[in-house]
């Protein structure tokens, strides 16, 4: 077992050598300037200046060594603040390697086990709801065929509807599922992304309040066919759903860069509090003035969406337009 090395005793350490160091070095100079110029009192002003000299000149150069080496005693925080950053954009695969036995190794073994139990917890979650959506897929079909033969009516309807709703929470939660392994389950193909918006926005064409897109040529992504057209496809719904009340459409833009394209979808609806947009993109989290039956969702939308844009290795980002309504801005890599 290795002995622990504590970090407090050691900064105690140095900074006692250090003063001890300083006091000596003063004293010796001190007595080597007396004798000298008790040998000589001609050369005394010269005495005084080589003395003062040397003693600023070994100061200097003893705080600057201390300096380093209280520096190279701190190195583990940076490790330690980077991993917490990390871990804080959603990353718990990171492990701090452990460099010391004192109390920068303590936390960083600390961290680690923090990371792998958080890590672990998650994975849990994430089984537990695919497996509980598998079980719950057989017995919503058979009540969706039971349903149909009922007796046409209101409460047909309604049942029909609140199954439906039902079925897609469900295959929603697996689709979310599958999205946490990243590239490895995506089907990548080479597509249009301008024929692919182009087609969402034709689907849409009857709806309030319109969508403004002006297609500038053909762009190239490599991407996962039916997850891109379910992105852009909740986006876009996003937008027309919360700004049916406007007059004025939203709007789409495409705009190609350097390695990459990003799509912007501006709309003029109620916006989005800003306390809430930090939370935006997490499961089943619903911002409080959406949460009515006219406007429907899990909460589960933009989490998928922002699953689907990290797989993809983009980003995508939501803020409040300075006019009113939402900017969704998405970062596609091009193929």
């Amino acid at each position: 077992m290795t002995k622990k090395r504590s970090l407090y005793k050691r900064m105690v350490l140095t900074i006692s050598l250090l003063c001890t160091a300083t006091i000596a070095l003063i004293l010796t100079l001190f007595a080597v300037l007396v004798n000298s110029i008790r040998a000589s009192t001609d050369n005394a002003a010269l005495l005084h200046n080589v003395f003062l000299g040397t003693s600023i000149a070994l100061l200097v150069g003893l705080y600057i060594l201390v300096y380093f080496h209280i520096k190279r005693l701190f190195r583990p925080m940076q490790e330690i603040k980077k991993a917490v950053e990390t871990v804080a954009d959603g990353n718990f695969d990171l492990q701090i390697p452990v460099k010391t036995s004192d109390e920068f190794g303590e936390l960083a073994e600390s961290f680690n086990k923090m990371a792998n139990e958080i890590q672990s917890m998650l994975k849990y979650k994430d089984q537990l709801l695919s497996d509980v959506s598998h079980e719950l897929r057989t017995p919503i079909t058979r009540m969706r065929l039971a349903a149909e033969m009922m007796e046409e009516g209101k409460e047909k309807d309604s049942m029909i509807s609140d199954l439906k709703d039902m079925s897609h929470l469900v295959e929603t939660l697996l689709e979310s599922n599958r999205l946490n392994y990243g590239l490895s389950s995506l089907n990548k193909e080479s597509f249009d992304l301008t024929d692919l918006l182009s087609s969402l926005v034709a689907e849409q064409s009857d709806t309030i309040p319109g969508i403004q897109f002006q297609p500038r040529g053909a762009v190239v992504i490599s991407a996962d066919l039916s997850l891109i057209k379910m992105l852009f496809r909740n986006l876009i719904n996003n937008g027309l759903k919360y700004s049916a009340h406007q007059e004025e459409p939203i709007v789409i833009e495409l705009i190609e860069r350097s390695g990459e394209v990003m799509i912007s979808i501006v709309d003029k609806g109620m916006g989005i509090p800003e306390k809430d947009l930090p939370q935006i993109f997490e499961p089943f989290y619903r911002v409080e003035q959406s949460r009515s039956k006219n406007t429907g969702g899990y909460g589960l939308g933009l989490s998928i969406a922002h699953k689907v844009v990290e797989a993809h290795q983009g980003k995508i980002s939501l803020k409040n337009a300075e006019s009113g309504g939402i900017i969704a801005n998405v970062e596609l890599p091009l193929a």
